[in-house]
């Protein structure tokens, strides 16, 4: 994902090197969360802050087309490369990806040319909910897909969907709150998230970041520079929560576990340890 987004979501002590993996047939799906509906007073309130282009509701379990706002503007559309049609298919993708049963936080999802305020992208999500983190948009750069090359396309696509998914799975309201500020003991403040002290987020944290945040802190593009096979992408290296998700996703596209040594493999490992973690990558793989 080569955006910079400041919207650290969707934006971590444990040893290493001893997981053991269930078979993927020996792995449940999750079950099914409940999940209220979006108050419309919020929707509207979500319409105003976010008008981004093509709209559909994601709410019980149905791909709703909702509006293309009128502000939206994208070079694609502008010439005639992306259309409804289009929108359509690509929304349906996400949909046909994650299913609704580990899903259910997703009430919306936007196909835009850019941010709200500006600027290219592939993909962000954000909690729409002031109090919790129960209900979440996803946003998809169609620019990054339409003029990406044809090769790569839709495996770049997809990367994008399974990476902000693990954005809203790591910091939903099981996850994570939103008292920036004022974070409990041992809680992890992210700017946009209290982690709680329990989560996977902390858990990757502390196994991973804790100990080099200084030297990161001091000059990011220094550290991945001295230190690029400790992160799966380059992008990874922009935070803990991004390494976290693209990390999340290598977990899901590669076959099995990893048997390299590098910090870069403990990292998509990590997440072998976790039921959780890997009943999501099944019912993920189940539909590549």
């Amino acid at each position: 994902m080569n955006h910079k987004k400041n919207i650290i979501i969707a934006l971590l002590a444990m040893p290493l090197g001893f997981f053991s993996c269930s078979k993927d047939d020996e792995t449940t799906t999750p079950e099914p969360e409940t999940l209220v509906v979006v108050d419309p007073k919020l929707e509207q309130a979500l319409d105003q802050q976010f008008p981004l282009g093509f709209k559909y509701n994601l709410q019980n379990n149905e791909l709703t087309f909702v509006k293309v706002f009128d502000s939206y503007t994208n070079e694609a559309v502008e010439r005639d490369l992306f259309d409804r049609n289009d929108a359509d298919a690509m929304a349906q993708k996400f949909v046909d990806l994650i299913p609704y049963n580990i899903r259910k936080e997703t009430a919306f999802l936007y196909l835009t040319g850019s941010r709200p305020n500006g600027g290219n992208f592939e993909g962000f999500v954000e909690s729409i909910n002031t109090n919790d983190n129960t209900h979440w948009l996803v946003a998809l750069g169609i620019g990054s897909y339409i003029f990406a090359d044809e090769s790569t396309r839709e495996e770049n696509l997809i990367g994008t969907m399974i990476h902000e998914f693990a954005h809203i799975k790591s910091a939903n309201s099981e996850q994570a709150s939103r008292n920036v500020g004022n974070c409990g003991q041992n809680e992890l403040d992210s700017g946009q998230e209290c982690f709680k002290s329990d989560s996977y987020m902390v858990n990757f944290y502390n196994t991973f970041w804790e100990d080099i945040l200084e030297e990161w802190t001091e000059d990011s593009e220094a550290y991945y520079n001295a230190h690029q096979e400790d992160f799966v992408t380059g992008y990874a290296s922009s935070n803990y929560s991004e390494d976290f998700a693209e990390s999340f996703r290598v977990f899901v596209f590669e076959d099995a576990m990893s048997t390299g040594n590098t910090k870069a493999d403990q990292k998509v490992n990590f997440f072998y340890q976790f039921d959780y973690w890997k009943s999501i990558r099944l019912a993920i793989r189940e539909n590549l």
